[in-house]
């Protein structure tokens, strides 16, 4: 039985959901393959797919936990499979009220004690820098334990990697040697100090200096290496923006990932599909040298040994299992606070507090 339901980030465009029954149980859960068939976000609707659907089954229950970062797509698909459901009953003569038997609300919470956990590195976040940093120390520590397994975690409150920049398709960097070399005739693509210095000026009121300079300078001197990292590693872009670092673009240089809606053929679900890859190989190169991920996963509280960070407290989102997490070295990929409109509000001037609507996981809550 088939309905449909708006679903997904814009709730514009209703999803089809199929529910397979017998004369108790619900068997499967489909959605289009075709994108052009609904209007959610793939690489979401991929990750409801993957945990919320398997869920619902071994439960018969539509009303257990979504997944964290895949919310919106979760709630079409219970959405739609309701009104599904209630077709099924009433093709066989029972009231459609009968429906409430699968959305029995279900307690997944575990009494397991909590687990400790020990790495050499961990890193709270797997967004893009949390990802990116997970394979650079991997390498790292490679070069220093003669290429033997690591022990590296990983944990993210979403139920996928990639956070916000899942649904980003471009990179902004400094003058990327090897990649100039490659495609630009090794000329720089933009001055680099006029871009440090346009930065530092947006940055700036009053003459007062509002951002952190030495991040500033980190950016214009170091990023244009991760771009030539990211190159050695497979990772592809696509013809740099026209203009790129001209007045018309305010001295900009982006590197648009694959293909880009200015600059080469392609959608924005293309991207978001072979940028999702590219974050899936990065982990999965950690996880086979020994690295652990866990998602639905959020730290909550640092642990401080004298003046140093040594690990983190954590919970399964789902579960309710507690970890501690003991680390050498701890990276925090967190992000922002730009989805808690309380801080927002009390840390920001006047002029730019409030609440805003951005396009992402959501997951970027200020908690750390």
């Amino acid at each position: 039985y088939t309905a449909s339901y708006k679903s997904g980030y814009w709730r514009i465009v209703d999803l089809p959901v199929t529910v397979t029954v017998n004369e108790d149980s619900i068997l499967k859960i489909e959605v289009p393959e075709d994108r052009f068939a609904h209007g959610d976000t793939e690489v979401f609707l991929q990750c409801a797919k993957e945990k919320f659907f398997p869920r619902v089954i071994e439960n018969q229950s539509f009303n257990v936990d979504t997944v964290s970062s895949a919310t919106l797509s979760c709630d079409g698909v219970r959405n739609a499979a309701r009104l599904a459901l209630k077709q099924a009953f009433e093709a066989n003569g029972v009231d459609g009220s009968a429906v409430g038997k699968f959305m029995q609300p279900v307690d997944l919470t575990c009494n397991a004690p909590t687990e400790e956990l020990d790495a050499d590195v961990l890193v709270v976040g797997l967004g893009n820098g949390g990802i990116m940093s997970m394979l650079s120390a991997c390498e790292t520590i490679q070069e220093r334990n003669g290429k033997k397994p690591v022990s590296i975690i990983g944990i993210d409150k979403a139920g996928k990697v990639g956070g916000k920049s899942a649904l980003t398709h471009e990179a902004c960097a400094i003058n990327p040697v090897q990649y100039a070399k490659d495609f630009n005739e090794g000329n720089e693509y933009i001055d680099k100090e006029d871009f440090r210095r346009r930065w530092k000026e947006f940055a700036s009121e009053n003459g007062e200096m509002l951002a952190k300079e030495e991040c500033i300078d980190v950016m214009v001197d170091e990023s244009g290496k991760t771009i030539d990292w990211l190159y050695a590693h497979g990772w592809r872009y696509g013809t740099v923006a026209k203009g790129a670092g001209t007045a018309l673009a305010g001295g900009l240089t982006s590197f648009n990932s694959v293909c880009s809606s200015r600059a080469d053929p392609g959608t924005y679900e293309d991207r978001r599909k072979v940028v999702n890859q590219f974050y899936s190989q990065f982990i999965d190169a950690v996880k086979a040298q020994g690295g652990e991920i866990y998602l639905e996963t959020e730290g909550y509280e640092l642990i401080i040994e004298g003046n140093k960070i040594a690990g983190v407290k954590a919970r399964n989102v789902v579960t309710g299992q507690e970890y501690v997490i003991h680390a050498k070295s701890v990276i925090m990929n967190t992000g922002g606070y730009s989805s808690n409109p309380q801080m927002m509000s009390t840390l920001l001037d006047e002029s730019r507090a409030g609440f805003y609507r951005t396009v992402g996981t959501g997951c970027d809550t200020g908690l750390m």
